[in-house]
């Protein structure tokens, strides 16, 4: 949900805020139905849309690392033809974790949409910010990034294709009709990787999970927050939870389980578990929960960080947020214990996410 972040940038100064000006963007629809390719390219009229990748690498040696891709459009007005204006932002988030070196790198790129700094090139399918880029042709996906003076370059194929999440890409974030989003994943992205470091290049095989996500409002006014989870089981399928937070004392719970072939069943509420089980506290005063209890139909998963230092602390767009590789223990009825894989992202421990999303 990942993914994920939001409507809080700087554009021409460092500290200026950057928040819709009217309520009047597009809302997600349970009638509308996306279709592909067309729906990889942005959604202009909708207050904010991500396009966010998470994954794991491996070397031949046995390194293992994980990534964090993400592109956020946000566009501060509305805009009834639906067209990009000059006033749309795109951000770049990207982060990788060095299991082995205990190190956790972290970037933002923030640019106005102008041809050269930021855009969409619909005749190529590429989607940049600065030297930044995600290319998407067919079922391939192509990443090329900088970390902190590290070159990532990743190529990605799928081969179930998109996946669509909630009720039929309508992702509900409430118990109120229109907090929802147009959400669909990749759930299946595997190929090779390139880290270059000092001059030293390192083959990869990498492995990833997407998510495209865009809404206006999709969060109530009491909602602060959400914890998110993606994991690949040891049998072949994968999973989706998240929790959104609220004041109200009530969260909103929902997940997808996929098989091996992208069929999909969704969770209801009532089938989730989510307890946290420790809290780590950040050097900038957030205090995250870590590890976790997750629960679904005759399922317990036993969660935990590669490292607990994966926050993100963006110095100019200033929302912290805690995004990083996690490993799992899976225990299922009449089934042996399997190891699994993913990525956990949460919000709202720092800063809140209320009216930002």
């Amino acid at each position: 949900m990942t993914g994920r972040l939001l409507s809080l940038i700087t554009c021409c100064t460092l500290t200026m805020t950057i928040r819709a000006e009217s309520p009047e963007f597009y809302r997600a629809s349970p009638h509308r139905r996306l279709t592909f390719p067309l729906d990889h390219a942005p959604h202009h009229g909708f207050k904010t849309e991500w396009w966010y990748y998470t994954g794991h690498l491996i070397s031949q040696a046995g390194s293992r690392f994980g990534f964090q891709f993400t592109i956020f459009k946000i566009e501060r007005r509305p805009n009834p033809t639906g067209a990009q204006d000059d006033r749309t932002i795109y951000m770049l988030h990207s982060a990788l974790t060095d299991e082995t070196g205990k190190r956790f790198l972290q970037t933002e790129r923030i640019q106005r949409a102008m041809p050269g700094l930021a855009n969409w090139n619909p005749g190529t399918n590429e989607l940049y910010v600065a030297e930044n880029t995600l290319t998407i042709q067919g079922n391939r996906h192509r990443i090329k990034t900088r970390i902190q003076g590290i070159k990532l370059e990743l190529d990605l194929v799928t081969q179930i294709g998109p996946v669509l999440q909630g009720s039929s890409g309508y992702s509900r974030k409430g118990f109120n009709d229109g907090n929802a989003s147009h959400y669909f994943s990749e759930i299946d992205l595997a190929g090779s990787a390139r880290i270059t470091e000092n001059g030293i290049i390192s083959e990869l095989k990498a492995a990833a999970w997407m998510d495209h996500e865009f809404a206006s409002n999709a969060l109530a006014k009491d909602q602060v927050g959400w914890d998110w989870f993606h994991l690949s089981l040891g049998d072949g399928r994968r999973l989706m939870l998240f929790r959104v937070r609220s004041d109200s004392g009530k969260p909103f719970l929902s997940g997808t389980i996929f098989n091996p072939d992208g069929a999909a069943t969704h969770l209801s509420p009532e089938s989730i578990s989510m307890k946290e089980l420790r809290l780590w506290k950040s050097p900038n005063g957030a205090v995250y929960p870590v590890e976790w209890k997750l629960g679904f139909p005759d399922c317990e998963i036993s969660l935990r960080p590669w490292l607990d230092y994966q926050e993100i602390r963006p110095p100019t767009s200033r929302i912290s947020y805690w995004e990083g590789a996690v490993e799992a223990r899976v225990k299922c009825n009449s089934i042996p214990e399997q190891q699994a894989q993913g990525y956990m992202e949460l919000t709202g421990y720092k800063d809140s996410m209320r009216s930002r999303f």
